[in-house]
């Protein structure tokens, strides 16, 4: 069931899912300008659904609103804080109380959490990160922007151990004060590795990605220690079994991002907003994934790579080449350039 706007208000709509409440299994309610979301939920009386397994909210956070939603059969929760503004969503940190964070530790079968965009007392982040360490059969943890209050970037930070999380298959950490960080990767599909305040986290999450023998796609995000650059540029070639890498919003320079030749699986490789790159490392790249037995594509889009001549350059010895096919050269509708193409034949030169 998903819900987007508050034009569907007829009763009518209150009588079809009384019909079928008892088959109703998801919600997704995404705020784009609702007056009173309030008035949506009971409408449609969506704290009344008995076998609701998923939530998905993405809207400016009322507490009364929320907390209505987080039913007790609840597997999958998602809580994304932001406003809808000039045609998209644009996060909003709101407060996570008390009161939500304890309605959230009391789902016995959350299997799968996503918040986003919140500020919250320490003691209520501490609350959070331990449920979520005892929560051993979680499949799924993503974390946010989550601000500890108190303290601000001060905080002394938190240990999130996942060690015994034996199920996990998504983790996802950005912007959050842990100090330190254990997990079980050994079921690992996804990982989504941002910036984190303490030095030295971020190179230890690095550091347990190449036992991840079942992980398939790799994102990095917002780094901005030049170590954790480097720490992370040295783990990607060890990651033989992925096959999507993301590398989002950092400064590479001069730095290689190499693939190894034990990267059997890799298909794309995606370069977003990268602040500033050489153009050498492109060509680097290029050389890699041109002696893989298989198709690879590469993407860059909103990157300033440098010198700009040279990426010309770049761009039409890629459109020439026979072992190269541009799939993409120009402007996005979001005013954004994207350069794409993907390796054509196997080669061994």
């Amino acid at each position: 069931m998903k819900i987007v706007n508050n034009k569907t208000t007829s009763v009518n709509y209150k009588i079809c899912v009384n019909k079928i409440k008892n088959n109703i299994k998801s919600i997704m309610i995404q705020n784009k300008g609702i007056c009173n979301l309030q008035e949506i939920i009971s409408l449609f009386t969506l704290s009344h659904l008995p076998h609701i397994e998923k939530l998905y909210y993405q809207s400016d956070i009322v507490e009364e609103e929320i907390m209505s939603l987080l039913l007790k059969p609840l597997k999958c929760l998602t809580v994304s804080s932001c406003k809808w503004e000039n045609h998209q969503f644009v996060g909003k940190r709101c407060r996570l109380s008390a009161e939500i964070n304890g309605g959230l530790v009391k789902l016995q079968h959350l299997e799968c959490l996503y918040i986003d965009c919140f500020t919250m007392t320490h003691e209520v982040m501490e609350t959070l990160l331990n449920f979520l360490t005892s929560k051993k059969s979680m499949k799924e943890i993503i974390l946010y922007s989550l601000n500890c209050s108190d303290h601000d970037t001060s905080c002394r930070g938190f240990n999130l151990d996942l060690s015994q999380h034996s199920q996990l298959r998504n983790l996802g950490l950005s912007y959050i004060p842990v100090s330190q960080l254990n997990m079980d990767v050994s079921l690992l599909e996804e990982c989504i590795v941002g910036e984190l305040y303490k030095p030295g986290v971020v190179s230890s999450y690095l550091s347990q990605l190449p036992a991840a023998n079942k992980l398939q796609t790799f994102r990095c995000v917002d780094l901005r220690s030049s170590s954790d650059i480097e720490t992370m540029l040295q783990t990607v070639p060890l990651l033989y079994h992925v096959k999507y890498v993301s590398l989002v919003r950092m400064n590479l320079g001069e730095r290689s991002l190499t693939l190894s030749p034990q990267m059997i699986n890799i298909e794309r490789v995606n370069l977003f907003y990268i602040i500033t790159m050489s153009c050498s490392v492109l060509h680097d790249l290029i050389t890699v994934i041109n002696k893989l037995p298989h198709t690879v594509t590469v993407g860059m889009e909103g990157c300033d790579i440098k010198p700009e001549t040279e990426f010309e350059n770049f761009k039409t010895f890629i459109k020439q080449s026979d072992n190269f096919v541009v799939t993409y050269d120009g402007t996005l509708k979001s005013g954004v350039y994207l350069f794409e193409f993907k390796t054509s034949t196997a080669s061994t030169e």
